[in-house]
């Protein structure tokens, strides 16, 4: 599969990985325990993932690496956030952007219950986004510049939820627009591993009868 990105929850290399920004260190020997996936594009809901000081760090990397002559490879692409900061960073802002875009109101809730109920089962857990092939698809000067341009907007709506949401990394819009299944894959991928690939199959539980 060409252009893939992954969102993956696996073991951390140490106890403090993923606490502070740091390039990805070599995840061998770590065991997946949950991956989402899709083509093309940076799923709204993984953003909510990682703290604004996470994307100012990653941008800065490929800057960084792009000016040395580097190669887009996942230590200097990926994102690597420990479950205890990726969880406070999504649930503190969840009240406020749903605020802002209703729509955003039940996949998102559930993308979160998703994650966790795969971070719960895991020794050390961390979230890890797989951007290698996404940064690859703008790897030269030009390009790069308003890759990092753009996904610190997009992603700043987390932050600021009354901007104008964009959709050139996350395609927010379309799936704003969009019916369900669509709106939750373009949200949050297909979940691969450690779940149910197809978490919209199942029907919504009844509600309790009144007794």
């Amino acid at each position: 599969m060409g252009n893939r990105v992954t969102c993956v929850v696996r073991s951390a290399t140490e106890p403090a990985e993923g606490v502070a920004p740091a390039a990805a260190g070599d995840d061998a020997g770590t065991t997946v325990t949950g991956l989402w996936e899709v083509q093309y594009l940076l799923p709204f809901c993984w953003a909510g993932f990682v703290p604004a000081a996470f994307w100012t760090a990653h941008g800065a990397r490929l800057t960084e690496a792009m000016a040395e002559g580097a190669a887009p490879e996942p230590p200097v692409t990926d994102i690597v956030v420990a479950w205890s900061v990726a969880e406070q960073a999504y649930a503190s802002r969840l009240d406020g952007i749903v605020a802002a875009v209703p729509e955003l109101e039940e996949p998102a809730r559930r993308f979160l219950e998703d994650v966790r109920s795969v971070a719960d089962r895991t020794e050390h857990p961390v979230v890890h986004l797989c951007l290698d092939e996404l940064v690859e698809m703008s790897w030269d000067e030009d390009d790069l510049g308003r890759y990092v341009t753009d996904v610190v907007r997009e992603a700043g709506l987390w932050d600021d939820p009354t901007g104008e949401p964009h959709g050139e990394l996350t395609d927010l819009p379309t799936a704003l627009a969009s019916a369900e299944p669509d709106r939750s894959f373009l949200l949050g991928g297909e979940w691969t591993h450690g779940g149910s690939a197809a978490p919209r199959a199942r029907p919504p539980a009844l509600p309790r009868p009144v007794e």
